[in-house]
Formats: structure tokens, sequence, C-alpha cells
């Protein structure tokens, strides 16, 4: 963020994201910039505030963690795009230790072991805590649904 903030690029992400409605993917640490605020690093630092929610350290039990693997991630209730539950249900690989709080209205799916936001969706704005680019096959079906969902090929 400090850097986008440095360079004056937030503005332009603005008018491409939020303006013209362009399809916006963020994956991991750009489904966090979408957001309010981050705790990473010793301060909270504002993120570009696309998406009500805060990202916090990975906690479970009061502890702090390292999430690294294949995690489940199912949807939520309130995604009522079909097609986009069944690409979503699957196993996804990810690589975090901070992650979206679950009450941010745009979470979309959990992931079935943690219960850790693992999928956002706003209009033109999609962002997943896993790595498509890791997920073998349920990753390129992300990937290709995403492209497809917004005519992009």
């Amino acid at each position: 963020m400090k850097k986008i903030l440095k360079k004056k690029i937030n503005e332009k992400l603005y008018q491409f994201a939020l303006i013209k409605k362009k399809p916006i993917l963020g994956i991991c640490l750009g489904m966090h910039l979408m957001m309010e605020s981050s705790q990473e690093g010793s301060q909270t630092i504002e993120g570009l505030g696309w998406l009500k929610g805060n990202v916090c350290k990975n906690e479970y039990k009061k502890k702090s963690y390292l999430n690294v693997g294949w995690e489940y991630v199912s949807p939520c209730k309130k995604l009522q795009n079909k097609l986009l539950k069944k690409v979503i249900t699957n196993y996804f690989y990810f690589d975090h230790s901070f992650s979206l709080e679950k009450k941010s209205e745009a979470v979309s799916a959990l992931t079935r072991k943690k219960s850790i936001p693992a999928l956002i969706v706003k209009k033109n704005l999609l962002g997943v805590q896993f790595h498509p680019e890791k997920s073998h096959d349920a990753g390129k079906i992300f990937i290709k649904y995403f492209l497809e969902r917004f005519n992009l090929i």
C-alpha cells in the first residue's frame, strides 16, 4: 500500500475498478489490498477501501500461525452464483499468515478446516486467499471461470 500511495496509482486503480467497473481478481495480498485495512507489520495500514473488512494475523485457538497447504473451500449460503459455487467447492492451495476477518460482508466462501475466508465477491471484484496458480486443476478451472465470467477470453 505504501508503494501504491507513493506512486499515486490508487486513484487510477479506483477509476479502473469502481468507476469503469473493470474486472479485478485479487490473489492473496491482492485480495487484502481491496479491504479497508490490514494489521500486517507493526501498525494498521490503510487499504484501498473498496470493500468493508480488515485483514488480521491468522489466529487459531489464540495462537498465530502460517497456513500452508491444501484446504477444502465451501461456499457460504449468500453466494448465489451456481456456477461459481460449483467451481469454488474444491481443494485449493493456501500460503498465508494473514486473513480477512470472517465478519466482512464480502466473504462468499470459507475453508472447511479453520473457517478462513477464501473468497470475496462484489460485482466486478473477486478476491481469493488461496493461490489458483498453485492449485493445479481446481486453480485452472477457477481462472477459466473468472476469464469467461467477464468475457476476457
